[in-house]
């Protein structure tokens, strides 16, 4: 589990969901893109339309049941007999249930569903206080007991009981077996019940050892091949012969599942057209739509690659799963067998140098003869312009963009995207302002640049999209960063934001007069902090770094980088507990976008695209800021013990050692802030608030 580095990202448009299942076009496709998405996509650009039923399936989340709408049926039955057990429907998927954090649904709603009709018409036949209601009741509550974990099987039946009675105590036996992982003895109990002519539970016993056989090779290790096999027999006879109708149906579904199972590529060409609206092959057995959605998506996750899979498939699983050839894989294709499908993906998933991409070949070529009214108009012109951004033409990007953003029928996801690209191919820094403000949508937590957890909506305030704060804090020198940072028809915030972070980038880079500058914009904009850098403004020589390093000691928000909005959910002036604070090694260029497109040439004039490489080679070298800090306090604190600010500044050095960008160079300046704080202030309150050092 890594402990850091720990932030939020910020999405501008949306990249989840259905957006394409809503027209009657492809709209921008992007690596990664949901599978819903892309077998909406492949319809349009086929030129067809999606059925309404179609449409409501790919539009709609589908979810598996999660046991809790039987388990409150079960439960309100059960509590008018008394107090009812607790139930905890998962139960861990490893054997120790202190280690596992992974969990699978052990009993579903079907199972309490169908406790709850049993045991309404065990009361009806026994009677509400009779021995055998009171008995069936026990032995059910073990039953259920073994959902979250191993429990004790219910009794068995003694001789004198009704047959019926005993027949009950045989299949609750045999359930409890199977919900402790005892798969063999639920498997032999099941088939004797099926065998039992006098059982009530005989037609569903054979359905259960299938579930038994299934469930045997998914968590215990038993070879598909062989358990699969096994289950699909019994299946196969179940979806023909079990006399209800709803058991023949469900034996049916699970039947499908199996030979997802056994033969994933063949069922991936039935389930790929039945889920676009084509015609499945003949003999496919064919499930719901939105059964036929999830049994697409978890093949595509899950299944064993054994060979090719259809067309189709193949081209979801590469814009959805992208190699680092998949450009290249993608106009293999398209050169072969040609079809628009396979000319987006060409371009959607390149350019790639690694591939051995080559923006304006034949694949770039054939995309600008694709008319407007094409389903793969926007798609095309979007991916197009980059292309083109890459390769340096940003006045061809920037004629096809404009061109793009005159459509009507863009989606407001697909607008962003085209004008932060627009954004970041600007002729100036007017253009940059104008396309680049845009309001962020959606944020997540992110661990180590991983995946997006805990989505909340933001919007508000404008901010520069990525593209556009890509190009003003990798490519603008600092000089022209102030120059943004006082444009007025940038918002407050924003503003507040860029003379920050300008003016950190300043101070590190020794630009006395761009800092001064950015410092009276920060002020102004931000009155918190006003006599700090008024005290800075003050300071000369070494009190000013001192001053600087007091600043940012107070700020842990403060880093020469830009920002995205709500990047960060403290304020500049909290400290942030999983280690979003100042700065770590290079102290600026982070990073912006999932996309790794090569950055096209910023259009400024050459001697500030110099300037500008300097000063981001300079911040490259620039330690991670506990260190950076430790060398400018340590030798103030040394030299000036009457300084009444220093004892807070140590603790404060401290601190940052804990909080700061993980870095192997602090414990020299963590040790040596807290040997010279309890050393020369031992009895400060400073002192006492640092009763550690961090190694």
């Amino acid at each position: 589990m890594p402990c850091g580095p720990f932030g939020y990202e910020v999405r501008y448009w949306p990249d989840v969901g259905y957006r394409f299942a809503h027209g009657d076009a492809a709209g921008i496709l992007v690596p990664e893109e949901s599978i819903a998405n892309l077998l909406a996509a492949w319809v349009h650009l086929e030129g067809r339309v999606l059925s309404p039923q179609l449409r409501a399936t790919l539009e709609g989340p589908v979810s598996a049941g999660d046991g809790a709408a039987g388990l409150a049926q079960w439960t309100a039955a059960r509590s008018s007999f008394g107090p009812v057990p607790d139930i905890d429907p998962y139960q861990p998927l490893g054997e120790d249930a202190n280690s596992s954090w992974q969990q699978i649904l052990n009993c579903g709603d079907d199972a309490f569903g169908a406790a709850a009709r049993t045991l309404a018409d065990r009361e009806k036949r026994h009677g509400r206080s009779s021995a055998e209601l009171r008995r069936w009741l026990e032995a059910q509550d073990r039953v259920f007991a073994a959902c979250g974990g191993r429990a004790p099987l219910p009794d068995e039946a003694e001789p004198g009981w009704p047959a019926t009675e005993r027949a009950d105590r045989a299949y609750q036996r045999a359930a409890a077996r199977f919900y402790n992982r005892d798969f063999e003895g639920a498997i032999a109990a099941f088939q004797e019940i099926a065998g039992d002519a006098s059982s009530p539970w005989r037609d569903l016993a054979p359905y259960l050892a299938a579930r038994a056989w299934i469930r045997r090779s998914s968590i215990a290790g038993c070879p598909e091949e062989e358990c699969l096999a096994r289950a699909g027999e019994l299946l196969r006879a179940q979806a023909t012969t079990a006399r209800d109708p709803s058991r023949r149906a469900a034996a049916a579904g699970l039947f499908e599942y199996v030979e997802l199972r056994l033969d994933p590529e063949e069922r991936a060409r039935g389930l790929a057209a039945l889920l676009t609206d084509s015609r499945p092959p003949d003999g496919f057995v064919a499930p719901s739509l939105p059964q036929a959605l999830v049994d697409y998506r978890w093949l595509l996750h899950y299944a064993r690659r054994r060979g090719d899979f259809d067309d189709l498939t193949a081209w979801v699983e590469l814009i959805h799963h992208p190699p680092a050839a998949g450009a290249a894989e993608a106009a293999r294709r398209w050169r072969e067998h040609g079809g628009l499908p396979w000319l987006a993906a060409a371009l959607a998933l390149g350019p790639s140098r690694e591939a051995g991409d080559a923006p304006g070949g034949d694949v770039l070529a054939a995309a600008a003869a694709v008319p407007d009214d094409s389903p793969a108009a926007i798609a095309l012109g979007y991916h197009r312009a980059r292309w083109l951004s890459v390769a340096g033409d940003r006045a061809g990007a920037r004629q096809v963009l404009d061109h793009l953003l005159e459509r009507e029928d863009l989606t407001a996801g697909d607008r962003a995207q085209a004008r932060d690209l627009r954004s970041g191919v600007a002729a100036d820094l007017d253009e940059l302002v104008r396309h680049g403000l845009m309001v962020p949508t959606e944020r997540g937590f992110v661990i180590d640049h991983g995946p997006l957890y805990g989505d909340d909506t933001v919007g508000g305030p404008w901010w520069l999209g990525p593209a556009a704060l890509a190009l003003a804090d990798r490519t603008l020198p600092v000089r022209r960063l102030a120059e943004l940072a006082e444009d007025e028809r940038l918002p407050p915030p924003l503003r507040r934001h860029l003379a920050t972070a300008g003016w950190v980038r300043a101070v590190l880079l020794h630009d006395d007069p761009a800092a001064r500058r950015l410092a009276k914009g920060a002020a102004a904009l931000a009155p918190e902090v006003a006599r700090d850098f008024a005290d800075w403004e003050a300071a000369r020589g070494g009190a000013r770094d001192f001053a600087a390093a007091w600043l940012l000691l107070h700020n842990p928000g403060l880093r020469p980088a830009l920002r995205e909005a709500g990047g960060r959910r403290d304020g500049d002036g909290e400290l942030d507990g999983m280690r979003d604070n100042w700065w770590c090694s290079g102290a600026a260029g982070s990073a912006y976008s999932s996309r790794s497109d090569p950055a096209p040439p910023p259009p400024w004039p050459a001697p500030e695209r110099e300037s500008a490489l300097r000063e981001l080679a300079a911040l490259g070298a620039v330690p991670p800021a506990p260190r950076w800090l430790g060398e400018v306090v340590l030798p103030w604190a040394r030299a000036h013990r009457a300084d009444p600010r220093v004892p807070e500044a140590l603790h404060l050095l401290v601190r940052s050692t804990r909080y700061g960008c993980p870095d192997v160079g602090y414990r020299n300046v963590s040790h040596a802030a807290f040997a010279l704080l309890h050393e020369r202030y031992p009895a400060n309150q400073w002192a006492e608030k640092t009763p550690y050092w961090f190694d």
